[in-house]
């Protein structure tokens, strides 16, 4: 007998057609096209931005910045994103969020296994995401002289994409990264 929503709990809709069910993820129910098609549609920096750019876009830089043997990881560090929005770093951490914070870890290590990666994050990605962190505070936020106070920022600029194309660089990289493996 088929699995339902009230055995699996709540179930998320994805572009592929497929449920994904952020309270018993499984890899089985990753899609790269699902996580690349919600991330090219989710603005960075909740949004604070005079301009949108996109977790796919910051994914794929990642991705490039960091230790190329951890490169597939960069470019999923965000990934279970897709499934179950992130909340800024300044909320994303206060005591009492330790449930979405747990959620968010298992649909990670969801997408960990589906794509055959270790569970925890690589220090290279971390430090990739900290130093975009910082070269998009330059680039796109419009505080005068604010930036994070970890990560260094990088010598390229950040020109954000159009939702189609960041979603074609996250799928592009991806691609190559795995030589095909969706």
């Amino acid at each position: 007998m088929p699995t339902t929503e009230i055995d699996r709990g709540p179930a998320v809709p994805t572009a592929s057609g497929l449920l994904f069910y952020p309270l018993d993820p499984r890899p089985e129910d990753i899609r790269a096209i699902d996580i690349a098609t919600a991330l090219a549609n989710t603005c960075r920096w909740v949004g604070q931005l005079d301009r949108f750019y996109s977790v796919a876009q910051h994914s794929v830089l990642v991705s490039k910045a960091c230790d190329p043997a951890d490169a597939l990881w960069g470019l999923l560090h965000d990934a279970h994103e897709a499934y179950v929005n992130d909340l800024t770093r300044a909320v994303k951490y206060l005591p009492g969020l330790e449930a979405y914070r747990t959620v968010c870890d298992n649909v990670q290590r969801a997408v960990c296994d589906r794509y055959g990666l270790p569970h925890e994050q690589p220090r290279s990605v971390t430090q990739a995401d900290d130093d975009l962190c910082a070269t998009e505070a330059r680039d796109l936020i419009r505080v005068s002289g604010w930036l994070p106070k970890s990560g260094h920022l990088l010598s390229l600029r950040i020109v954000p994409l159009q939702i189609p194309e960041a979603c074609a660089q996250f799928m592009d990289r991806f691609v190559t990264l795995t030589k095909g493996k969706l």
